[in-house]
């Protein structure tokens, strides 16, 4: 349904936008939730949206722009009015414990096959088939059994099964403690039916979060700290590095940078500028809009308290109207979250990306893991060998586990070897993967390094750029706030109105 829809039981909210309102608050401008790292395109619908299915108040001041007061329970707000909502809401609990359980049962599977495999394999080596002659002239076969199991036991596991993690010992004792109980080694991070599906498939991507939501998020807040207007070289370092760059010289180098900055200048709607010595300065006047976030809570603190928490900081003001003495706070926070490294992202200054492990899983695990996988190859193709002489087609009416095992050999052949094939491909593949990201972070870190040293041409370009800046205000009075009954907004445009009309006067 589009943004606007009168229908909200099957309006489906953006959750990004829902993420970012509630961190915020919920006392939000479109700056505010644009900030965040929220896409800029139909934001505003969805911010009206959002509001109207959740009774949120909004307030408008006299530059037009808008503020929205969400419930302090948002989430609570959207389930309750839209069913689609809830059904996300359900999904969003649900969804982590089925893919819990779908690796679990990965897990269970690979030992149900290999104890299917490992009972066929007994059989095969246990029996041994003949033919002879009836004394009607015809021929037969005949079963019988074998010594195999009288030299190696009726438990091929014993042989054949690494000890995994948490196995009691013969002795009482556990594997990750001693015969006191003492703990000598620090538990796995997975269950081993866990670890089978890391060792097949992996973990997933480490640094999706940070390339899809954190990126932005630094993004959107380095451009509105600097009044809205930037030059490229300020985003390069949470950007990807630009084809092309370096191959013809400082000025190609310059132009790859600048295409870098499109997906930028899209999701935050900007636009390219030129400054007075030609430099491009990218501009988002979306970005240097009014700010409503935190101004609630500020807002109860008297000003002189908050000039008395800027000294316990260490930051002295001298600025003597509250707005700027709130802006000041607001710096000084952020400056001391930067200080006690609250990220990693924010230590280094750049958008640090993860390598890749070829496995959360134990080494134990992985081991583990192998061996099993191996069993199940080398056990299909013994009964594919087995198969091919036939004899394993004549104790298939025999027994039960035989008859299954020759019908579902393509797919155990198959299973068997994509358990291996798959980690061996991805095994492959890990160290140029992780080549371009060791090339991806050494070039962020190139570029917060230059911006940290900041040369003479560098700081010009960010001078002209700050020409074109414009620093973000509080919100300011509301000229309506639709929480207000219409009298009251009534009485108050009217003495607004004879306020203005004495103003003249008195001018006149």
């Amino acid at each position: 349904l589009r943004a606007g829809s009168d229908d909200f039981s099957l309006w489906a909210p953006d959750q990004r936008v829902v993420r970012a309102v509630e961190d915020l608050g919920g006392r939000v401008t479109k700056a505010d939730v644009l900030e965040a790292g929220v896409e800029a395109k139909g934001l505003e619908q969805e911010l009206l949206q959002l509001a109207r299915t959740t009774g949120a108040s909004m307030s408008v001041n006299s530059k037009g722009e808008l503020m929205f007061e969400f419930p302090d329970d948002l989430s609570g707000a959207l389930a309750a009015s839209s069913a689609t909502a809830k059904v996300q809401q359900i999904w969003g609990t649900v969804a982590p414990w089925l893919a819990y359980a779908g690796r679990v049962l990965f897990g269970v599977s690979l030992l149900a096959i290999v104890a299917v495999l490992y009972s066929a394999v007994v059989v095969l080596l246990s029996t041994s088939t003949s033919e002879r002659e009836n004394r009607d002239g015809s021929r037969s076969s005949e079963v019988s059994e074998n010594s195999f199991s009288m030299w190696f036991g009726s438990d091929l596991f014993f042989w054949l099964t690494p000890r995994p993690y948490g196995y009691y010992s013969y002795y009482g004792g556990y594997m990750y403690g001693d015969m006191w109980g003492l703990q000598v080694e620090p538990p796995p991070k997975m269950s081993f039916f866990e670890s089978v599906f890391s060792f097949v498939f992996g973990d997933g991507d480490p640094n999706k979060e940070l390339r899809e939501e954190t990126r932005w998020q630094l993004v959107g807040e380095t451009i509105a700290q600097n009044g809205g207007a930037v030059v490229a070289e300020q985003i390069a370092p949470f950007l990807d590095p630009p084809k092309g760059e370096g191959d013809g010289g400082k000025f190609d180098a310059q132009r790859a940078l600048d295409r870098a900055m499109l997906p930028v200048l899209l999701r935050f709607r900007g636009r390219p500028e030129v400054g007075p010595a030609g430099d491009i300065v990218y501009v988002f006047p979306e970005l240097q809009e009014s700010r409503a976030a935190g101004e609630l809570i500020l807002g109860e603190v008297p000003t002189k308290e908050l000039v008395q928490r800027l000294d316990m900081m260490g930051c002295r003001t001298t600025a003597v109207e509250r707005a700027e003495i709130v802006a000041d706070y607001r710096r000084a926070v952020q400056d001391l979250q930067r200080r006690q490294g609250a990220s990693q992202v924010a230590a280094s200054g750049y958008l640090p990306e993860r390598e890749l492990k070829f496995s959360e899983a134990d080494e134990g695990q992985i081991a583990a893991c192998i061996a099993f996988g191996g069993f199940a190859l080398l056990a299909t193709l013994f009964l594919g060998s087995q198969i091919a002489t036939g004899k394993a087609l004549i104790l298939a009416s025999v027994y039960p586990i035989m008859g299954l095992v020759t019908k579902a050999f393509p797919f155990l052949l198959a299973y068997s070897g994509a358990f291996l094939g798959i980690p061996l491909w991805r095994w492959q593949n890990l160290s140029g993967a992780n080549e371009e990201i060791q090339s991806r972070n050494a070039w962020r870190s190139e570029k917060a390094q230059q911006l940290k040293q900041g040369n003479k041409g560098l700081q010009q370009r960010i001078a002209a750029a700050a020409d074109f800046s414009k620093q973000r205000a509080g919100f300011g009075e509301a000229l309506y706030d639709s929480s207000e009954p219409a009298g009251t907004a009534a009485a108050k445009s009217e003495l607004d109105d004879m306020a203005a009309f004495d103003k003249r006067l008195r001018k006149g």
